[in-house]
């Protein structure tokens, strides 16, 4: 990975598991992930709709999940940008959890679950690694993800509900924060379906709806410009919000804290 991919952050220091890393990657063609020494969760935070799975016949997006037991070999192509959060982790740390019986890593390619992308934007976006205070809830969140593996995690779903392309078209206009949430009309419009239709299969592809993805790309906008020293109106505006107040409100509600807290 590390010959194909920018490694934005490393932690490999952790109670509970082997690592964990945030990498990003633009394009760059065939990759292998050659019999890993550990099991890896892969968590997309962003693009992906250009990564092709040459094992599953398959293509990624922006929430997807996948599981690399230890040993696998997986092979890849990608053509556009995508970023992962990666977590490394062995059959003796399952088992250090306490667990009666820790779970078969079965292998999950391109996999879908809500719960796992939101509980990795605290770790992506609002804990620092290298903070010796942050480390304590940064393992927590990691046991916690790890934990997810205990159930059957959902598998992907059929062919037949949004393509990639359209998904691709959709994560677009959703990302032009500045000018407000689109209209269904115009989505719907720009992908030749009714509303109705659109709706159901938005949701059925990626287990949101239209409104959680839009609210989830401001959160993620926020934190982003909340690292930076731009004034909370400007973000606000940034991020598609009619006013600052609308914009703590709505944050408030998302994270449990203020911008300004956050800060």
């Amino acid at each position: 990975m590390a010959r194909s991919a920018e490694a934005l952050r490393v932690k490999t220091d952790l109670g509970g598991v082997r690592g964990l890393a945030l990498w990003r990657r633009d394009g760059g063609g065939a990759m292998v992930y050659s019999q890993p020494a550990h099991h890896t969760l892969s968590i997309y935070q962003s693009g992906g709709f250009g990564v092709w799975s040459l094992d599953t016949r398959s293509s990624g997006f922006s929430n997807a999940i996948c599981v690399l037991p230890e040993g696998l070999e997986t092979r890849w192509t990608n053509s556009g940008p995508v970023s992962n959060l990666h977590i490394y982790f062995t059959q003796d740390d399952l088992e250090a959890m306490n667990w009666e019986k820790a779970p078969d890593i079965r292998p999950l390619i391109f996999g879908r679950d809500p719960f796992l992308k939101s509980m990795t934007l605290p770790l992506v976006h609002q804990l620092d690694w290298s903070a010796a205070s942050d480390r304590l809830a940064i393992e927590h969140l990691l046991l916690a993800l790890l934990a997810r593996l205990g159930v059957p995690l959902p598998q992907p779903r059929p062919a037949g509900t949004l393509s990639s392309i359209l998904l691709a078209r959709i994560e677009e206009r959703l990302n032009d924060l500045e000018g407000g949430a689109p209209g269904l009309d115009e989505l719907a419009k720009d992908v030749d379906m009714s509303p109705r239709h659109l709706t159901r299969a938005y949701k059925a592809t990626t287990g949101q709806t239209l409104t959680q993805r839009f609210r989830e790309l401001q959160m993620l906008r926020a934190c982003e410009l909340l690292a930076t020293e731009l004034p909370l109106a400007e973000i606000a505006l940034a991020c598609g919000f009619s006013s600052q107040s609308h914009f703590t409100t709505a944050y408030r509600r998302h994270f449990g804290q203020t911008p300004g807290q956050a800060r």
